[in-house]
């Protein structure tokens, strides 16, 4: 089981998931369209969503990948709105006992124009190999989103513009990802997406949440290359307190199941 687990670890990290340690997870349920989605959980998918929220939030998930234990995400964050914008701080951890990946993010986030948001982020990734040793990296990315229309959102995200070597010959790949999120009613979002990493193809995502009730969301979604189903919920459990879950289905591997506590606090000041 740990060669089969090392080996899909490694077609991950060839594969351009390989920063790819927490999720989105509301994103997630919508086929992982998340780059043009606001508020806390934009921590995991384009921070410039930090900027169009006046709360503080707290957030703690994990996530399984085709339900091996071995291949196992925990992250923590929080999203810090202040005067002039917001700042975003997560730790990640990913792997088992012979393969273990971490990194530290740091984010901040700016409305710079009435429909204009802006964010950079720098994070710190650590890798471990048992036999050989460890290995630090520092790398970077920057997002943005504009309002097109009062209900219609354009997100852009660039994750390590300039190549970052971490072992001979491998580089962490450059990712960009642009989609829109139209708000269609006050009950019913939806969201497309495309991402391209450099030397492998073009991927599109979609997704939409529905609202049957105020205080719980329902998402589906679809990507393909390769073909992927999702879906997940939303449920505010009391005052201040969000659950979110969503699973992702490839035809071959299985399920990817994640979870997602939300602790929602203050106002900007």
């Amino acid at each position: 089981m740990r060669f089969v687990c090392t080996i899909i670890l490694f077609h991950f990290i060839l594969a351009a998931h390989s920063q790819q340690l927490s999720w989105d997870v509301r994103g997630m349920g919508m086929g992982n369209a998340g780059v043009a989605l606001t508020g806390g959980t934009a921590l995991f998918a384009n921070p410039a969503g930090l900027a169009a929220t006046d709360r503080t939030d707290f957030l703690a998930g994990a996530s399984s990948r085709f339900e091996l234990a071995e291949l196992t995400s925990v992250w923590l964050g929080a999203a810090l709105p202040v005067s002039q914008g917001a700042f975003g701080f997560r730790l990640e951890a990913f792997g088992f006992d012979t393969w273990k990946q971490q990194r530290a993010a740091l984010m901040y986030a700016r409305q710079i124009h009435d429909r204009l948001r802006l964010a950079v982020n720098f994070s710190y990734m650590q890798y471990s190999i048992t036999g050989y040793g460890r290995q630090g990296k520092l790398s970077g990315g920057f997002g943005l989103q504009a309002e097109l229309k009062p209900d219609l959102t354009l997100g852009v995200q660039v994750e390590n513009p300039f190549p970052v070597r971490f072992a001979e010959g491998d580089y962490l790949p450059t990712e960009f990802s642009a989609g829109l999120a139209w708000r269609v009613s006050g009950r019913l979002l939806l969201a497309v997406q495309s991402d391209k990493t450099l030397n492998y193809p073009l991927r599109f995502r979609s997704g939409m949440e529905y609202s049957p009730l105020d205080k719980l969301q329902v998402r589906f979604g679809f990507a393909t290359d390769p073909a992927e189903y999702s879906g997940g919920i939303g449920l505010e459990i009391s005052n201040g307190i969000f659950l979110e879950m969503a699973t992702t289905y490839h035809q071959v591997l299985g399920f990817s199941p994640a979870i997602l506590f939300r602790y929602r606090v203050g106002s900007r000041e």
